[in-house]
């Protein structure tokens, strides 16, 4: 989020007692050359009672030693950010190098391995009292319900229309099978199995990441890969960020199993998942989630600007629907070698 343009960075960077250098613009965030070394200055329009629930989860981290996240620095009064015209400020140690390429199996393989080690070092955290954290806990049986519903719903909104447009021609010729994959995630979906997840995870506590990523990952010059960017943190299953990242890596490799196998294969070293979690992988990634969103915004106007926008997104799902499908036939033959056995 751009900051406004009369708040001074100098003056806010006062509150950390630092001899600053350099300013410059990284993507999201400041990088600050300061007496101390380089620091990443970033801000946001985050409350600040979700940014103490973010540090929260910095201060757990550090207990638990877990070296690959952002170091967040206090101010000089011992405070973890300062709020400044309704805007939220943090520093961190900025953590020089790259980004790494997930085309590249071994550096995908880290990343996963990182994000598993997250999960794990995540394992008996819950939120200091009067924190309210995002909190997604038994949301899934549900939401993948309404999901399913929406998708025919949306093909009423289309029918009723005087005129069709060609996003409403090809979401109505594809849509019977993407109803019938659907419905195929929702059967796979065991409810009884997933609300036991949920309460054992909340009983034990954990969280997720919430937006696992190529862009927040980094390869540091230390060896280390890093998950940087907490603010889409939130509390639920550690298998929905693996869900998360391996959909996101897949859409890119054209639902290459292949890549899947070393999505799972690293991950399921670090931190191994129990059978009950696999199977929920499994239900929640056959769901053509990617296929929904696009109908979502465009039939309730959210996102998309021009109806060429939209048409294009469609159509670059609906391109990618034969190698879904062909993933999907894949793991439903080898997901036991991919996992491992599993009593």
């Amino acid at each position: 989020m751009e900051r406004p343009h009369h708040i001074s960075l100098r003056e806010l960077l006062q509150s950390w007692s630092l001899q600053i250098k350099r300013i410059e613009p990284v993507l999201d965030v400041y990088k600050v050359q300061t007496d101390a070394g380089p620091k990443a200055l970033k801000g946001c329009n985050l409350t600040p009672n979700a940014m103490q629930f973010i540090h929260s989860i910095f201060h757990y981290l550090k207990q638990q030693e877990f070296p690959s996240i952002m170091n967040a620095i206090p101010t000089s009064d011992g405070q973890d950010f300062i709020v400044s015209e309704g805007m939220v400020f943090a520093l961190y140690d900025w953590i020089e190098g790259r980004r790494p390429k997930f085309q590249r199996s071994d550096e995908l393989s880290e990343a996963c391995k990182t994000m598993a080690s997250l999960h794990k070092a995540s394992l008996g955290y819950h939120p200091p009292p009067g924190l309210r954290p995002r909190r997604r806990w038994g949301r899934l049986v549900e939401s993948q319900n309404k999901h399913r519903q929406d998708l025919s719903d949306f093909a009423e909104m289309a029918k009723k229309k005087r005129y069709l447009t060609r996003f409403d021609r090809e979401y109505l010729r594809h849509l019977p099978e993407y109803l019938d994959i659907a419905s195929q995630s929702i059967e796979l979906l065991n409810s009884e199995e997933y609300t036991k997840m949920v309460h054992e995870y909340k009983q034990k506590g954990c969280f997720c990441h919430g937006d696992v990523a190529e862009r927040n990952f980094v390869r540091g010059l230390d060896g280390l890969t890093y998950l940087i960017d907490l603010d889409s943190a939130r509390l639920d299953l550690p298998v929905m960020d693996l869900v998360k990242l391996t959909r996101r890596v897949l859409k890119k490799s054209r639902w290459n199993p292949s890549v899947a196998q070393t999505i799972i294969g690293s991950y399921q070293g670090v931190y191994s998942l129990s059978s009950e979690e696999i199977r929920l992988f499994g239900a929640v990634m056959t769901f053509p989630q990617k296929f929904w969103r696009i109908a979502d915004r465009y039939y309730h106007k959210t996102k998309f600007f021009s109806e060429e926008k939209a048409f294009h997104k469609l159509h670059s799902v609906l391109r990618q629907k034969d190698a879904f499908l062909r993933f999907l036939k894949a793991y439903r033959e080898n997901a036991d070698d991919w996992w491992g056995s599993k009593d």
